[in-house]
């Protein structure tokens, strides 16, 4: 199988080349001119330059593949409408495109749980049947352009342009994981890193390299049907578990400072109202979306992928911790 695969160079998809690569499979990753290809040399991946924005290049990349796994997008927490605008939803409707120009078919969509909003945390599992979210944060443009992109790509499954199967990962960590854990860690390591509340709330974590996995079998089990596959959680970890974790990662007894969930909304809210009056140029550190992605319980039901693929972790909590924890050490040489 030969694979055009987007977002290669991040986290879950250089997850996913490693796994197709092992598995026998050709990788042709879309790649910027800017971007780090050590890794995906280190599998013999096929680096095809281009930009999402043009689907000239994007088509020309995907001469010859069989499927393509579009893993690429501006990351969530914070950002300009235009942003995820442009990197997500034109995105998508340029790799159709671009498929449709090269004959391509077999499309695996990478989404997110975030296109279920807030909903999750109001005590009843959500699942696929459930549909979109109805309660999403004002600003919260990550999730609403996954939403767009979405049903873009259903539309198009319903035209009979591509065959679509979709993955809403949860929150994903793992080695090569350089935007949550390894600026988390790198905060704790200064003794500044946040925790929100008492951190006894079970999060939506899963494994990279799991969900990775789940990629490859959707792949490998192909189907006409449109599918939709939640994959957000591989047990029952903490947010305490996870900075834990962190705190081996770093070889440090510095805790994280604990502070009130509601005071960090607050102080959420009055960093985007910033963000927003400076056209967005004022970063912000920590958005409302992620003081809840921190601070609540998200409750999924995600049977039906281990009903219809037969997925199952393969890396437990324990494992995939043990492993992030040694690439964040080897990565910043912390003895």
């Amino acid at each position: 199988m030969k694979i055009y695969l987007t977002g290669g160079s991040g986290l879950l998809g250089s997850h996913f080349a490693e796994i197709a690569t092992a598995e026998g499979s050709r990788v042709v990753s879309l790649v910027r001119p800017t971007s780090n290809t050590a890794f995906l040399k280190s599998l013999s991946v096929s680096l095809s330059i281009g930009n999402l924005q043009d689907v000239g290049s994007l088509s020309s990349g995907m001469k010859d593949c069989d499927a393509v796994v579009h893993a690429a997008s501006p990351i969530g927490g914070w950002g300009s409408p235009k942003s995820y605008e442009e990197g997500t939803v034109n995105a998508t409707r340029n790799i159709i495109a671009a498929m449709e120009a090269s004959s391509v078919k077999t499309l695996i969509f990478i989404s997110t749980v975030s296109v279920h909003g807030l909903d999750p945390i109001q005590g009843k599992p959500v699942s696929e049947a459930t549909g979109f979210g109805s309660w999403f944060l004002p600003y919260d443009h990550y999730g609403k352009a996954k939403v767009k992109a979405e049903k873009i790509v259903k539309e198009a499954h319903d035209a009979g342009k591509i065959q679509a199967t979709v993955i809403r990962p949860g929150w994903i960590y793992g080695t090569r994981d350089n935007n949550s854990y390894g600026k988390l860690a790198d905060m704790m390591r200064i003794g500044i890193a946040i925790k929100v509340g008492s951190g006894e709330n079970q999060l939506s974590l899963v494994y990279a390299g799991n969900v990775a996995r789940a990629i490859w079998i959707a792949l490998v089990k192909g189907s006409p049907d449109y599918r939709v596959y939640l994959c957000a959680k591989d047990g029952n970890a903490t947010l305490n578990d996870y900075f834990e974790s962190i705190a081996r990662a770093t070889n440090t007894k510095r805790g994280p400072i604990s502070l009130p969930k509601s005071f960090l909304l607050s102080l959420g809210a009055l960093q985007e109202y910033l963000s927003i009056l400076s056209g967005y140029r004022i970063p912000v550190l920590l958005s409302r979306y992620v003081v809840y992605l921190l601070g609540s319980e998200f409750s999924f039901d995600q049977s039906l992928i281990e009903k219809d693929l037969g997925y199952s972790p393969q890396v437990s909590y324990e494992e995939g911790f043990a492993a992030t924890e040694e690439w964040y050490s080897r990565s910043r040489s912390i003895k």
